[in-house]
């Protein structure tokens, strides 16, 4: 049947047959098998490009948390350096000990050697301790020379010279040795302030 009608068709509707016979069937197997696989394709380049910018991201956290945790081992490592300075309790009588140990093998003779109350800080006590030594200038600066060289963290205040004997060419070295302990227990804040009354 379908011979029968091309024999009778006009050469130019023939050639418009075979031309456009192929452009059809390919138009066809595009819509059919290969517009939905380039469909598929765009769709898995926009996921690859999501999934790009997820790792992207992850890698940008991951550096973080290297960066995080390499700081907080320095961090760690600071802490311990500290503590290494501040005291912990049990150790404060062997500091106070050494001090004294110190003062006497420069030739220095203690006056008064009296450890004070104690001040809470956010993270460590305050242990003043009066002391007032007598001695010449040179065991004196000795003396505080070698407490400023000690591992342990000891300051100097309220420092006093007087006193000088001509005859012994000593003089009273008054101060307040300030040494610090590490403490957990946080400072008390102080308690709120009562609304004004009308």
């Amino acid at each position: 049947m379908i011979i029968e009608r091309w024999t009778f068709l006009s050469p130019r509707a023939k050639i418009w047959i075979l031309i456009l016979t192929p452009f059809f069937i390919a138009l066809a197997g595009y819509f059919l098998f290969l517009y939905p696989r380039v469909h598929e394709i765009e769709t898995l380049k926009r996921e690859e490009g999501q999934l790009a910018t997820k790792l992207a991201e992850a890698q940008r956290i991951t550096q973080q948390l290297q960066k995080f945790r390499q700081d907080l081992l320095d961090q760690e490592r600071e802490f311990q350096a500290m503590l290494t300075i501040l005291p912990e309790g049990r150790e404060i009588p062997k500091l106070l000990h050494t001090i004294s140990t110190k003062g006497a093998e420069e030739g220095i003779e203690f006056l008064i050697f009296k450890p004070e109350k104690e001040v809470q800080k956010d993270f460590y006590v305050e242990i003043p301790v009066s002391v007032k030594v007598k001695g010449n200038y040179r065991d004196l600066g000795a003396f505080l020379e070698r407490i400023q060289n000690m591992d342990r963290l000891v300051t100097i205040r309220q420092l006093e010279l007087g006193g000088f004997e001509e005859a012994s060419r000593q003089m009273i070295l008054q101060c307040l040795a300030m040494t610090y302990q590490f403490s957990e227990k946080k400072a008390d804040a102080p308690p709120p302030k009562a609304p004004p009354q009308k």
